[in-house]
């Protein structure tokens, strides 16, 4: 059998990508030598995209919709975590024989919800799943 492609997808909070900062790491004060690595060997991370905040941003991201499509509208706790029947990246990835992990803030659904990552269809999480409190 043919070895998978490998797949990485890296969101970064609009604050750090701020002066037009698109190198390896903008912040200095994390260490990320994996993603030097990566980018020493020729990656290069070019290209982005930020919506006005964060939890929409990261909606648009894992559902691959319009901002305008997607039911996380806002930072602030008050909304419907996302629902079984959203697809999401790490779902179709999942049912396409991939394994999927996250690590870092979620925002899209709390422990227990829906909207949670493990489900999801990641198969690990590590991080804050609440936009409150971060």
């Amino acid at each position: 059998e043919r070895e998978r492609e490998r797949l990485i997808l890296i969101e970064r909070e609009r604050e750090e990508q701020r002066d037009g900062q698109k190198g390896a790491s903008s912040i200095s004060q994390i260490a990320t030598p994996n993603v030097a690595k990566m980018a020493a060997s020729g990656m290069r991370f070019a290209q982005s995209y930020s919506g006005p905040i964060c939890a929409p941003s990261r909606c648009t991201l894992m559902l691959g919709q319009h901002m305008g499509h997607c039911r996380i509208r806002g930072n602030d706790g008050s909304y419907s975590p996302l629902q079984p029947e959203d697809v999401s990246i790490a779902r179709l990835l999942k049912e396409n024989g991939y394994v999927t992990g996250l690590s870092g803030k979620w925002g899209l659904g709390d422990f227990g919800t829906s909207g949670y990552p493990l489900a999801q269809g990641f198969d690990e999480f590590f991080g804050q799943d609440t936009q409150v409190g971060w």
